[in-house]
């Protein structure tokens, strides 16, 4: 999208309602409402919500540069140097810590494809995106769902009755372990998942 008046660009997106499940279509208005309440210079920022009988459309900030993922894998030997790794880590924490201390909310998906560029240049801005299986937690409360992207799900979250609790906001933590090792040797440090 672009705004003529101010020299603009936005990113629209549009999920298609037609045919979703009630309960799908309820995470994706929890995604939205979560997204209209977080204002923060490493999150991608939600301008306005539309809903119409058939779609919800999202105006969001236009994230050029692509994902870190594939700026990771554009690297020698697939991994950053340490310092440019040290400032993405830095960035991530940021963020997370906003959502967990100040929003009480769990991203549950943190991955290096949820980690977005602003633009291509070399020292553009991270933003986390898809905040499509977020929950809104507070400090004391667990929850049991298995969610996430299995190279970065915590052990905890694979367990139905983790210490008789679940699990809390700090799989996000160990989502950015995964993402870390990532980032500085370029390889998985799981064992491969059949």
């Amino acid at each position: 999208l672009f705004r003529s008046t101010t020299n603009e660009h936005f990113a629209l997106k549009t999920i298609n309602l037609l045919g979703i499940p009630t309960v799908a279509r309820e995470r994706l208005i929890t995604e939205s409402l979560i997204l209209a309440r977080l204002h923060h210079q490493n999150i991608v920022k939600l301008y306005e919500i539309y809903e119409s009988e058939s779609a919800i459309y999202l105006v969001m900030e236009l994230l050029s540069g692509g994902e870190l993922f594939d700026r990771l894998m554009a690297q020698p030997e697939h991994k950053f140097p340490e310092e440019y790794a040290c400032k993405i880590v830095k960035d991530i924490l940021n963020a997370i810590s906003y959502l967990h201390d100040y929003k009480n909310i769990a991203h549950r998906d943190l991955k290096l494809s949820n980690i977005v560029f602003t633009d291509s240049s070399p020292d553009a801005e991270i933003k986390l995106i898809d905040f499509g299986l977020s929950k809104l937690m507070t400090t004391s409360e667990y929850t049991h769902s298995l969610v996430g992207t299995r190279n970065y799900i915590a052990p905890e979250v694979y367990l139905k009755d983790y210490q008789g609790s679940g699990y809390n906001k700090g799989c996000d933590m160990w989502a950015l372990g995964i993402i870390t090792y990532f980032l500085l040797t370029g390889r998985n440090p799981l064992p491969a998942q059949d």
